[in-house]
């Protein structure tokens, strides 16, 4: 296969990014290795591959400067030495490596004359500022060790990776919602609306602040800042403001020149949204103020006035520092000793920043550890880490920002808590499913109205349903008030106690555990033992013939016999596949709750939320419930098929259900166990703590993080962004191909190469497909090569451009239908994803010996060529019939002799 070296083309000097010492995602080479964070040898085939495609000069420079920074560093502070950093980072990588084979590598370094540390004094070596774990006791006397939550921010905040990428602000869209950010939650709730933004000469601007800007029509304005935030389609930080107009300023908005106010006297008059940039500076609150409003002007007394213009609370305990706020979000889930789950079960913790969006959140490295325990409950495990969130919500920590590079002071509320269903009911007080009461979001009955969202459930609400149940004189009557609202009275301290977010709000509902691992898995258990076997069997030949090169991932296993068996990842491709699959043998009923559920199925594992769609969605998740009630009535009374009724609500308030997965910190649950088996288990959350502490220091020093003003990061060395990409299709023998980036920015790794796009056609385009691109050029058509998507979420595909085969100069070669004939260039242009319009089909035409068109293209064929006269020369129509064909080119397919052999193909 042919392996291409990919670089940005006139880099004077690559910007070498660290890599995290926890990042063990698949893919391309990364530059450090995965478990012990130290830099990546090229070997001599990536050589040979790069020197093969002529882009070897450049290239090898750039590696040759990345080996010179290596090697001639001399300070790899905190560590002795460059030798004793790798090993530290061996001893105590994400995956613990026994005590026996550690003692036989440094056999092998001692015996081939390496002169490394001992293992003793690499294991006893003290990292700086470790914070280790502090010891609690629950409340039945279980001692536990749980990590500082202040701690971990303020070492996320001093790591330049993570604050760089931290999004400070929450972001207004348009329509499309695909970040938590971009949800009603963070944009609406005033909770966590950011206190202050810095002007470009330093001074703060805080919420409730009166301050001059410069309006584009009325001039210099006065006006009082309502919030910050963002937009994704304008850069820079914008203000919602209220307007203080003065006498002049009102006559002209109003067009009422009998209108007169005094000098020192303002109107409130609507708000608006302005640009950061615009604000001159704070400025003094006028003397009176007079509000408008439809019935008339109102002035306000000096109590309103004073409380109007009342001094934001963070002004005061920022002391002059920036306010940063970091929304967190908590991960809480239950995982076994080991993968025998020979041990005891572990109750485990994790913290998220969640203004690093959900790729960057998909990753392990930040997928903080807080605590574990195999003998205390997660309400016990809860208390020390409730008590921290209330500090940083109330009062705030100060830590260093390296982003801003300067002592802030960080706000972080918790956002939301992501969990599987009983753990949200344990979160909540929740009464077991068998209850009436059985949804944990609102008040929805079993038996009466499980098809109907109830009355939402609130803090305030439950805590005063908890007092009625504990006033109960007797036994029974508190069993039957439990069972009337659903809940029990026990102290929880997510409830009892002032912390900022409504626990039952701040629960959503999880897509693994509701779709996948519920509502497919149920639907699979009623369909799959009415067939008989030879349905079984031909059930099976279609699945095996299903092209899933388009899936995220594939299923594995008999799902006609061994479905209860599956894991989530299968019931995901299952789902998307079974109305296909199993339309021929449902009769109309099932095939209609199929239906349904696959419409609903694709909503909620959407990329992007539309709030434009809001009410056609709803509709969507309400029809599905419609079918099930007559068909299968029983089903609704499982919880997971209620909380379908609430998944556009969840998305309308925390962005695309990927935004909240639990998926990525399930899989984390597996490092969490690998600690416990290289140990003695008499102390698993001591032990396990104690080693994530380590790691997530080991992280600090690699990305090159800061303990207050000092830096210790002293192996910030990696391989460039996007060091080489698999092009697939191109022989190892053809010539140089001349690669161009002249409609996408190569700004970051590649984590992932794909099979296949999908267009925006909504057709899968795999790999070898001809394509029709949208971009700014004369022939938007080619071959795709290969699909990469990269570290920031972006996706770039590689195409292999067509040219026109010309007679002469200025005379294109034409076919019989007097179409245009095109060749395969060497030209590979690299486009984003979503510049892919659609798959286009062939029909090979070959007028001369010696064509080599290869078989496998034409079973991809996407439609029958119909004669089209109407075509220019590259291809687009002059007419909008759509009974024809819009799109018609002649290629050239794979051969021997580039002028022997050519194919039409034509868009469907």
């Amino acid at each position: 296969m042919f392996v291409l070296a990919l670089k940005q083309p006139e880099v004077s000097k690559p910007s070498l990014q660290p890599d995290s010492a926890l990042d063990t995602d698949d893919g391309i080479t990364q530059g450090t290795d995965a478990d012990a964070g130290c830099p990546s040898a090229f070997d001599e085939e990536d050589d040979i591959a790069v020197a093969d495609c002529g882009l070897d000069d450049e290239f090898e420079s750039w590696m040759d400067q990345i080996s010179l920074d290596i090697n001639d560093r001399q300070d790899y502070k905190p560590f002795p030495s460059k030798m004793f950093a790798l090993l530290f980072f061996l001893v105590h990588g994400p995956h613990p490596i026994g005590n026996r084979t550690l003692m036989f590598i440094w056999f092998i370094l001692n015996q081939t004359g390496i002169s490394v540390p001992s293992l003793k004094a690499v294991r006893s070596f003290k990292l700086p500022g470790l914070d280790l774990p502090k010891r609690h006791v629950s409340s039945q006397g279980n001692p536990f060790y749980c990590q500082s939550v202040v701690s971990t921010l303020q070492l996320c905040m001093a790591n330049p990776k993570i604050a760089s990428s931290l999004t400070r602000y929450p972001v207004q869209t348009e329509g499309a919602v695909e970040e938590i950010y971009h949800g009603s939650v963070w944009n609406d709730d005033e909770r966590f609306q950011a206190p202050m933004a810095a002007l470009p000469n330093g001074e703060h601007i805080f919420v409730r602040d009166c301050i001059t800007f410069e309006h584009h029509s009325l001039g210099t304005t006065k006006a009082v800042i309502v919030k910050f935030f963002e937009k994704n389609t304008l850069q820079g930080v914008h203000a919602e403001v209220e307007l203080l107009l003065n006498c002049y300023q009102y006559q002209y908005v109003t067009e009422n020149t009998n209108c007169y106010l005094p000098d020192d006297c303002c109107v409130i008059y609507g708000a608006q949204v302005i640009h950061f940039t615009s604000i001159i500076g704070v400025a003094n609150p006028p003397l009176s103020v007079i509000k408008w409003t439809e019935a008339g002007i109102q002035r306000f007394s000096n109590e309103e006035k004073m409380q109007y213009f009342a001094s934001n609370e963070w002004k005061e305990k920022a002391g002059g520092k920036k306010v940063i706020m970091v929304p967190l979000i908590l991960f809480t889930d239950d995982t076994s000793g080991n993968r025998s789950k020979k041990w005891n079960k572990f109750e485990s913790w994790y913290l998220l920043l969640a203004g690093l969006g959900r790729h960057a959140n998909a990753k392990p490295s930040n997928i903080h550890f807080l605590t574990t325990s195999n003998k205390v409950s997660p309400l016990d495990q809860s208390v020390p880490i409730v008590e921290e969130l209330l500090l940083l919500e109330s009062e705030g920590i100060e830590a260093y920002d390296a982003f801003s590079d300067c002592q802030v002071l960080v706000v972080a509320p918790l956002i939301c808590v992501i969990c599987d269903n009983p753990r949200a009911k344990e979160l909540c007080n929740q009464l077991a499913s068998s209850t009436r009461k059985y949804c944990r979001i609102c008040m929805a009955d079993k038996i009466d109205s499980p098809d109907f969202i109830g009355v939402p459930r609130t803090r305030a609400l439950s805590l005063s349903q908890m007092e009625e149940i504990s006033s109960q004189t007797s036994i029974s009557r508190t069993y039957n008030t439990r069972k009337k609202y659903g809940i029990k009275e026990h102290y929880n301290p997510m409830l009892h106690t002032n912390i900022r977010a409504d626990i039952y709000k701040a629960t959503p509902l999880e897509a693994l555990h509701v779709f996948a691992l519920g509502a497919s898995k149920y639907f699979l258990q009623l369909f799959m033992p009415d067939f008989t076997h030879d349905q079984k069997t031909e059930i099976l030949a279609l699945i095996k013939a299903f092209n899933m090169s388009g899936f995220t991932t594939k299923m594995y296993g008999n799902v006609c016999y061994y479905y209860n068996s599956f894991v989530g990842r299968d019931f995901k491709a299952w789902s998307q596949m079974a109305i296909f699959i199993l339309s021929p043998y449902l009769d109309a009923g099932r095939k209609e709750v199929l239906l349904n559920y696959s419409k609903v199925f694709a909503i909620a594992y959407a990329k992007s939320y539309n709030r434009h769609l809001k009410e056609q969605w709803k509709s969507v998740c309400q029809n599905f419930i419609d079918s099930v009630k007559v068909h299968f009535p029983n089903l609704l009374r499982r919880p997971k098929m209620h909380l379908i009724l609430h998944l556009i609500e969840c998305l309308e308030q925390y962005g695309p259900t990927s935004a909240f997965s639990a998926e990525r910190c399930e899989s984390f649950n597996s490092d969490v166990r690998a600690q416990n088996i290289y140990s003695n288990r008499q102390a698993p959350s001591r032990d396990i703590g104690k080693h994530f502490a380590v790691l997530e220091h080991v992280r600090h020093i690699i990305d090159g993080g800061r303990y207050g003003q000092e830096s210790v990061g002293a192996l910030t060395v990696s391989v460039p962004g996007m060091e080489k990409c698999t092009l697939f299709g191109l022989a190892q023998h053809d010539p140089p191909y001349v690669l161009s980036f002249h409609h996408v920015q190569l700004n970051d790794k590649v984590t992932t190469e794909c099979r296949g796009i999908v267009a925006q056609s909504f057709q899968l385009v795999h790999t070898g497909d001809y394509v029709e691109l949208d971009v700014p050029c004369e022939l938007k058509f080619g071959v795709l090569l290969s699909v990469c998507k990269l570290a920031v979420g972006s996706t770039v595909c590689f195409i292999q451009m067509f040219e026109p085969m010309f007679i002469r100069i200025g005379e294109p070669l034409l076919s019989d239908t007097d179409c245009p004939m095109f060749e395969l260039s060497r030209n590979i242009e690299a486009v984003e994803g979503c510049k892919v319009l659609k798959a286009v089909s062939f029909v090979h035409d070959c007028f001369s010996e010696g064509c080599h068109f290869e078989e496998m293209l034409l079973s991809r064929r996407q439609g029958v060529l119909r004669p089209n006269e109407n075509v220019s020369l590259h291809g687009q129509p002059r007419d909008d019939d759509d009974s024809i064909v819009k799109h018609k080119l002649a290629t050239t397919a794979v051969r021997e002799k580039p002028s022997t052999s050519a194919a039409r193909v034509a868009g469907v």
